[in-house]
């Protein structure tokens, strides 16, 4: 068993934190969110957010009981809550009759105190990715857990098998549910000559775009009061209006921060001087993640915001020669563009619990996989 260490609020300060790029990323990142609290952060992110510490890595945990309201990166009631927006504008009818099986439904999960959850390596972004985890780190992670929060799920969001077949392996040897979640978007530079005509035209007429409808994109330093709530406005246009208000409403802290110390790079789409869209990166894991995007819906669809961002994203993983994951939206866009589909699992562990609190997930695990393809 691997000598593991835990961390929360009340002695991160002896940490010694790894002399890693990957360490660096970790103490500058998750360091002010233990220290002052996630909702200071994340205004929907109420939780308890504290790190493991395993041979040279560093593993975010959030600790929740319940919080039904949260957003949808701690919270799996939040099938509840997506079901009644994906209904909301239905028929009179059709609301009557679904409105007693959603509520059969939160009752359900509450009963099952389905948020009664440790997320492991949970870095509050819409992806999580992971190092390459051994057997022994999988082992002593859950073995760490049992000790600490015997009445609680461990989860592990985000697990795919292009990159992280290794963690994935472990996790199937420990016994962890392997439930197939979402199908993800992801490009990798390295098959870049494997791309179809039709998905370089795609690409080049979104770059073109961009040069003759004459916009700049700028990296930001240094950013302004007025430019951070601006870009918040932008990222909430997309995530909160467009998607769900239960995605994660990041605050000017969040963001001041992320630009501060370098752990987010914000690239800005600019005309005149005014910002019409921001796309965030982050590399970690071998990965390039995009965890802040947003551009101005008042713009006419024509003029190709959402196109010239793309142009952006791509141009930006070509340079790094990382692989990106993109999340699970604008599935035909991405694929025009040379993005793959790949199939994501959540892995839970719950044999330490009561037999009733294993309904949901082990229902889970033989159903879901018939609405999946690998």
């Amino acid at each position: 068993m691997k000598d593991i260490q835990f961390y929360d609020q009340s002695n991160i300060d002896t940490l010694i934190w790894p002399n890693t790029k990957e360490g660096a990323l970790a103490k500058s990142f998750l360091l002010p969110l233990i220290k002052e609290g996630p909702e200071a952060f994340i205004q929907n992110a109420k939780t308890k957010l504290c790190v493991l510490a395993l041979d040279d890595l560093i593993i975010p945990l959030t600790v929740n009981e319940s919080e039904y309201n949260n957003c949808y990166l701690l919270s799996s009631y939040f099938i509840v809550h997506q079901l009644k927006d994906k209904f909301q504008n239905s028929s009179f009818l059709l609301k009557l009759l679904l409105k007693p099986l959603i509520a059969l439904l939160s009752k359900i999960l509450k009963l099952f105190k389905i948020n009664k959850v440790v997320i492991i390596n949970n870095w509050l972004m819409t992806t999580n990715l992971y190092p390459d985890l051994t057997d022994s780190q999988i082992k002593s992670i859950t073995h760490c857990l049992k000790k600490k929060f015997p009445d609680h799920y461990y989860m592990f969001r985000s697990v795919n098998t292009y990159k992280n077949a290794t963690t994935y392996n472990a996790l199937n040897l420990e016994k962890f549910r392997l439930i197939p979640c979402r199908n993800v978007f992801l490009y990798d530079p390295s098959k870049e000559n494997q791309l179809t005509q039709h998905q370089l035209r795609k690409q080049k007429k979104d770059t073109n775009k961009l040069k003759n409808k004459k916009y700049e994109v700028e990296l930001a330093h240094s950013l302004s009061d007025a430019e951070i709530t601006h870009l918040l406005h932008l990222y909430q246009n997309i995530y909160m209006d467009k998607y769900t208000k239960y995605s994660p409403l990041y605050t000017e802290k969040y963001l001041k921060n992320a630009v501060e110390n370098g752990s987010i790079q914000l690239k800005l789409l600019k005309k005149e001087g005014k910002i019409y869209g921001v796309t965030g990166f982050l590399q970690k894991n071998g990965y390039i993640l995009v965890p802040f995007f947003g551009y101005d819906t008042s713009v006419p669809q024509e003029e190709g915001l959402y196109r010239m961002l793309s142009s952006v994203i791509i141009d930006e993983i070509n340079r790094v020669k990382l692989i990106s994951h993109q999340g699970s939206g604008a599935g035909q866009f991405k694929k025009w563009r040379g993005f793959f589909e790949h199939l994501e699992y959540v892995a839970i562990f719950d044999h330490h619990l009561p037999l009733f609190r294993r309904l949901f997930w082990a229902a889970s695990q033989k159903l879901t996989p018939l609405f999946f393809k690998k």
